[in-house]
């Protein structure tokens, strides 16, 4: 066998390993934001951690699994953020991350359904975002009700709604 048949069998096979690789979120460069509706509050939050499992060859077998730290949650006011981690809210000293894990990623045209469960102050309920892959991130957008979380914010529950968005690299 010829050297130059050799170095195209191997290029070949290591293109092949890159190509069908699997991938991860880039936590560095992740965004989350929210948008707290009836008080037009927004805000973000960080400290990205990320278990999660991209294939992008088929996302719909990807898994989505990862946390945010509560420390980092800013609103442009220190006093409320403070006031935000006290027991009545998320009641930080308990549990100082949100965690986030999917349970079903569908693919509806160029858009994806992602079930899962969010986990706040230990209390996990199941909820539905969606996501689209663009120019190498996953972007996720959906709504919540913070109230499902025991988080009352306003006396009528159907005032505590939450609009969250993230923008999550996806590393090479």
């Amino acid at each position: 066998m010829s050297l130059t048949r050799i170095l195209l069998i191997v290029v070949t096979f290591w293109s092949s390993i890159t190509i069908f690789q699997e991938r991860s979120v880039d936590t560095d460069n992740a965004e989350i934001t929210f948008v707290f509706k009836e008080k037009d509050v927004d805000g973000s939050i960080g400290e990205v951690r990320s278990e999660s499992s991209i294939d992008m060859e088929d996302f719909t077998q990807s898994t989505l699994k990862g946390s945010v730290s509560l420390e980092s949650l800013k609103t442009g006011n220190f006093l409320r953020d403070w006031h935000l981690m006290s027991k009545k809210f998320f009641h930080r000293s308990k549990q100082d991350r949100l965690y986030f894990s999917s349970t079903s990623i569908t693919k509806n045209n160029e858009d994806y359904t992602i079930e899962g469960n969010l986990d706040i102050k230990g209390i996990s309920k199941p909820v539905k975002f969606k996501g689209k892959l663009k120019n190498g991130k996953l972007v996720i957008s959906g709504e919540i009700n913070v109230a499902d979380w025991d988080i009352v914010i306003e006396k009528e529950t159907s005032k505590n709604m939450v609009e969250i968005s993230m923008t999550l690299p996806i590393t090479a």
